[in-house]
């Protein structure tokens, strides 16, 4: 099993492995920053203001209580940033692996063998997705599978390449294989 929470057969070696884009996280980002220095305004309001808040345990209750929200920001933040990085697609010689984490205790591996991928798509959708370079593969695959979808996918363009070139090696390294799933491109 390793670290990677999935099994590697025996001839079978990581060729790439893709993590999601930032803008995946900015969001939830965005928001532990705001909150953030939310509090710290709080703290500088109440350090500015003591004497008009009546007691000094007051004073020191809030602030007390402001740091410990900030300590939950710091927890979320982390936690996100966990999420964040246990997401990743890990292509083999023989297989993509999708490993969506999709909590803290909640995970979802999915495999796809190169020998059912029958074409693979991009959607790279706005002005965002255009500039900073991210967006959605789709793969789709023979028979009764749902067609993958990576999202978030740095450089799609080039992840594109890598995986059509994987199903071609596979191809050829393995020409018993089923003959629908062959891609061009």
């Amino acid at each position: 099993m390793g670290t990677n929470n999935f099994a590697l057969g025996e001839n079978e070696r990581i060729v790439k492995t893709v993590y999601k884009h930032w803008m995946s996280i900015a969001p939830f980002i965005f928001v532990s920053i705001a909150l953030t220095l939310l509090c710290l305004f709080g703290v500088y309001y109440i350090a500015l203001n003591q004497p008009s808040l009546g007691s000094s345990t007051n004073s020191a209750l809030a602030i007390l209580a402001i740091f410990a929200f900030l300590a939950l920001i710091g927890i979320f933040t982390f936690g996100v940033i966990w999420i964040w990085h246990s997401n990743r697609v890990v292509m083999t010689n023989e297989n993509i692996i999708d490993m969506d984490q999709l909590g803290l205790f909640r995970r979802n591996v999915a495999t796809l063998s190169l020998a059912n991928i029958q074409d693979v798509s991009i959607n790279v959708n706005g002005p965002i997705q255009t500039i900073l370079q991210f967006g959605t593969i789709i793969v789709q695959t023979a028979g009764e599978r749902e067609n993958f979808h990576l999202d978030f996918v740095p450089h799609p363009y080039e992840i594109e390449q890598v995986i059509i070139k994987l199903h071609k090696d596979f191809r050829k390294d393995n020409p018993e294989t089923n003959p629908l799933g062959k891609l061009t491109g």
